[in-house]
């Protein structure tokens, strides 16, 4: 005990000895510097801190001797270090911080002549999207698509941007663990594609890796933090599941494969706000409703890459997909019989040979799809639209079917002799499109308001003291009310439109909805890229 009581003497003195050295950092102002380093240099080496929110510093434990003082932000700093002794205690020194000097270089050219070139390094509108980037966009292809065609911006021609999977045109987009990197506007001057400009994207996918990897992803979304809409009369469901999952890896010495699967589905909720008649008293009565659209997609991609010897390399993919939404168009005023299902089917198989010898390259592509798209309205009655109130009867889709299929084939051979990098091949493509589109061949009745007969309580016109029947304006839903009124009555059609009912507007087709189409096209094209 007494040992100990005497180290404890002994360390008073030493803890005594040294100092504490606080203060506030600013500026030339007497703004306060937050996040401002502070270092002291002296006799046991260099302590540093930095400066809290309030500007204040604090460094503690500083044994006695000569120091040298300096504080800094990336743009302020004492205009030189402050020398100072301390000898133990606490010492307060506030420090005030000037703007710093920066060294800028500006190279000129002594060609200050405008140039053109097709040098990818100077298109200013190119944009290559890989790694982080990439996994900031949308897992959905169709959010996805939008977002790049946004960023490519708009294109030449009537078709509007164009999206080439590994090369080739008229493609979906791959799941996004397959994709390797998007390029958007990278040369608008190259001479294989159809047109120069903007609007282009280039999708490259990734090929299967040496070891087994794979990675699965699922994503959950519903309505619970969604507020009401305040036309419905309850809360319009969401549902959203979203399932991913890639897998990749070697087959054999000289094989590899890559297999995606994506299976979404989603119960989105539509609003119906409208005004209707009720059956039994034809009186106009509000009518909400939150009915579910169900949506399902799913699609499978398996690709293998082989190596055919050390200078060829064989590709092939097959892509299966498939979608269905039920009670689409519903909303609004349009109400449940107005919808319609759209089921899809899309098969599409890329073959890409890749020949490389010495400074030449060939690239052999073929690509065949074929796609089936539906129409299936709810409902094959006329179409009915009272004006402001609501869209009733069945879709004027009618039963469509559009079946399309895409045959190209594709040679390209790039050859490097120095400052020459030729480039030269050919391109055939073959489309055909077989669709039957029945658009309004139900016909479609249209009420409107106008001017009709005042009726009294026993739905008969009032006269004037002419004997003129007195009119007034009635809206759409009157007209129709007083349709099926005097309809239920018996009245002759004559007689109905004197008392301001039948539709305003009628409306149909005819003739053959179906229409058969094929395009063959046929380019060549040989570029020289030049380089000093």
């Amino acid at each position: 005990m007494v040992r100990f009581l005497q180290l404890l003497l002994l360390a008073v003195p030493l803890v005594a000895q040294t100092t504490v050295l606080r203060g506030i950092v600013s500026d030339e102002t007497g703004a306060i510097v937050p996040m401002a380093e502070v270092v002291a240099t002296g006799p046991a080496g260099a302590r540093t801190t930095t400066t809290a929110s309030d500007g204040s510093y604090l460094i503690v434990g500083l044994p006695p001797g000569d120091y040298s003082l300096q504080a800094s932000t990336p743009a302020l700093a004492l205009a030189q270090p402050l020398r100072l002794t301390l000898d133990g205690g606490t010492r307060t020194l506030n420090l005030q911080l000037k703007l710093t000097a920066t060294k800028q270089e500006i190279t000129v050219s002594g060609n200050d002549a405008p140039t053109v070139t097709t040098d990818v390094a100077n298109n200013a509108s190119a944009m290559v999207i890989k790694g982080k980037d990439l996994d900031a966009l949308s897992d959905d292809p169709e959010d996805l698509q939008t977002d790049l065609q946004a960023l490519a911006g708009p294109a030449a021609g009537p078709n509007g941007g164009e999206i080439f999977v590994d090369g080739f045109s008229g493609g979906q987009l791959p799941a996004k663990d397959s994709i390797r990197e998007i390029r958007i506007n990278q040369n608008p001057f190259s001479p294989e594609y159809d047109r120069i400009g903007l609007g282009r994207i280039e999708v490259l996918t990734k090929p299967g890796t040496d070891k087994l990897r794979g990675t699965v992803s699922y994503n959950h979304m519903g309505e619970f933090w969604n507020s009401r809409n305040p036309y419905a009369a309850q809360k319009a469901t969401l549902q959203l599941n979203e399932f991913r999952s890639n897998l990749s890896g070697p087959l054999n010495r000289r094989t590899s494969f890559t297999l995606d699967i994506t299976r979404d589905s989603v119960d989105n909720g539509s609003i119906v706000n409208a005004v209707v008649l009720n059956p039994q008293t034809l009186t106009a009565t509000p009518y909400t409703a939150v009915p579910v659209t169900p949506q399902r997609r799913m699609e499978v991609t398996p690709r293998i890459d082989y190596q055919l010897d050390a200078a060829n390399t064989l590709t092939v993919r097959y892509t299966y997909s498939r979608s269905d939404i039920r009670d689409a168009g519903i909303g609004s005023f349009d109400l449940p019989s107005r919808g319609y299902e759209t089921p899809a089917r899309n098969q599409q198989v890329q073959i890409t040979e890749t020949a490389v010898h010495g400074a030449t390259v060939n690239e052999s592509r073929f690509q065949y799809s074929r796609q089936n798209t539906e129409i299936i309205p709810n409902s094959q009655e006329p179409s009915l639209f009272v004006l402001g109130s609501f869209f009733g009867g069945g879709a004027q889709t009618g039963q469509a079917f559009n079946f399309h299929r895409h045959y190209e084939f594709q040679n390209y051979t790039t050859i490097i002799r120095g400052s020459h990098t030729l480039k030269f091949g050919m391109r055939t493509r073959l489309i055909s499109n077989d669709s039957i589109s029945p658009q309004n061949y139900n016909g479609t009745f249209t009420f409107g308001g106008g001017q009709a007969p005042a009726l009294d309580s026993n739905n008969q016109p009032i006269l004037d003291p002419s004997g003129q029947p007195v009119l007034i304006a009635i809206d759409s839903i009157e007209r129709y009310r007083r349709t099926l009124l005097f309809n239920q009555l018996g009245d002759s059609a004559a007689q109905i439109r004197a008392l301001g009912g039948g539709a305003t507007q009628f409306s149909i087709n005819a003739g053959e909805p179906e229409i058969a189409g094929h395009q063959l096209d046929v380019g060549l094209f040989v570029g020289d890229d030049w380089k000093l």
